[in-house]
Parts: structure tokens; sequence; C-alpha cells
């Protein structure tokens, strides 16, 4: 909606252009369904994602008396054969035209924040040769407190680049990884007379690191409480008779340690 004065409710209404080659050749806009009971008051500026700008429309259907736009369909084409002129304003191709300040109360143009100060272009060649991609920002303002209107049928873009087309986005990175590993010992004796013992183990997941104790009546308390780096196949020598326990753990190559310790019973006998 174009207020009675003042920027548009839209301010500015914009358009993502993506996937197109790197360099303009030409750019064309349409304007649909713009009713305004004073379309003179309305100053119409687009930028390109690059900061280029031109105005579209400023002034225009200025002839008295100060005409009114009713389901006006506008394109705005610099190969047009016309600008918008100063009389009735009627669907159609125009070249785009700032008139300046006119007979029907119209002030200097005014494109408040975040619309880019001036100077602004004349013709839609300032896109010529900029990267099409991007976000295009259309600010509409009504100049003069009097009369409201709108363009109900909203904008669109036309535009024709050459070149290569640009890169692909990178793929998103995966999501992080938060899942602990599964550990398992997958072989070692239950009962044995040997004092030289062996644990095989493994993770749910390749490139896990593991740590590793012994507990059992013939091993040190530190022994018994401490954790250490292990890997599978891990020999443990000079164990006397009586009864342990062999815990081990994975940790994954996120920093995942499995909560849960394997566990496995040894006993050693005379």
């Amino acid at each position: 909606m174009i207020p009675a004065v003042g920027p548009a409710t839209l301010y500015p209404s914009t358009i993502n252009v993506t996937g197109l080659p790197s360099s303009v050749t030409d750019v064309n806009v349409e304007l649909r369904a713009f009713s305004h009971s004073g379309p003179s008051d309305v100053d119409v500026l687009l930028v390109g994602p690059g900061g280029q700008s031109v105005i579209l429309m400023s002034d225009a259907a200025d002839s008295g008396p100060c005409s009114v736009a009713s389901n006006v369909n506008l394109s705005l084409d610099d190969e047009a054969a016309t600008p918008i002129g100063t009389g009735a304003l009627l669907s159609g191709t125009y070249r785009p035209k700032n008139y300046g300040t006119g007979q029907c109360g119209n002030v200097p143009d005014d494109f408040p924040s975040p619309a880019p100060a001036g100077p602004y272009g004349a013709a839609l060649t300032v896109f010529d040769g900029a990267n099409p991609n991007g976000l295009w920002s259309l600010y509409v303002v009504d100049d003069t407190a009097e009369f409201s209107g709108s363009f109900a049928g909203g904008w669109s873009l036309d535009i024709f680049a050459t070149g290569p087309p640009p890169p692909p986005p990178p793929p998103p990175p995966p999501p992080p990884d938060t899942t602990a590993p599964e550990t398992t010992i997958v072989s070692g004796p239950l009962k044995t007379d040997k004092s030289r013992v062996k644990f095989g183990f493994a993770s749910s997941e390749a490139g896990s690191t593991f740590q590793c104790r012994l507990t059992g009546k013939k091993v040190t308390k530190r022994e018994q409480k401490q954790y250490g780096p292990c890997t599978s196949k891990k020999l443990y020598m000079g164990l006397k008779p009586g009864k342990y326990k062999f815990f081990v753990f994975a940790t994954d190559a996120a920093g995942n340690a499995d909560p849960t310790a394997a566990v496995k019973k040894l006993k050693i006998v005379e």
C-alpha cells in the first residue's frame, strides 16, 4: 500500500535473484495494477544488488488537471518508444522518467533510509555489466500529503544476462556428531591359569580411541580407579590368581565417549 504521504508499506519491497549468468545485458521492470488518485505524487526507485540505482518514475502524469491512475500496468524498458508521460497514465511500455517537481504539488525526490542516497540513474542501463544475482529493492514514496494508492499486482523483473553461471553454493556442513559409540569386548578369557592375558575390543565408529582399566584384589587401588589409553589386544602381565574385571570404553573422533564401559570378568586359577 502507498499511504497519503511517506514510504509504502513494504519499504523496500525485494526480489532475490539467483542462478543467472554473471553480467546484465538488459533489465526491464513490471509495475502491476497501479491505482492512485494523484499518481504524480509517487516516486519509484529501483536498486540492484551492487548498489546501482535508477528512478523508474517520478512526477509523471502531472499535466493539469492532475490525472488519476486506475489499475494501470506499467512496463519500464529503456527500449520503449516513449517515456512515462505527463498526461493521463495508461497501461503500456515506457522508458523510465523523472520529471522533478511538478504543478500538482510535488516536492523534490526524497527516498528516506534505508534507501541509498542519490544521485540516482535515469535509465535501466545503469545495471548493464553488473552481476544480477542478489537482492533487488524497490522503494516507493508518496511525496505529497493528499492521495493514497497501491501497486496491487506487485512488481517483477525481466533480466537478461550473459557470462558463466555463478558457482553452485557449497553443500551445507554435516550436522554435528552427537552420538556416542558402542564399545564391545571381542576376545579375552573368562578363566585361565596363565599370568599373561590379552583383551581385544572394538568400537561401532571407526577412528575411535579407547580407555581401559583392570580391577581386582591383586591390582593396586590407583590402577583400579584410573583409566588409561589403550589399544585392542591390551596385554596384562604378571597377574596372580584371583578375580578381576576388565573395563574399556571408546571415544569417537567428535569427542563423544561411550557412557557405559564394556566389562569382562576374568578368573585366574593356580
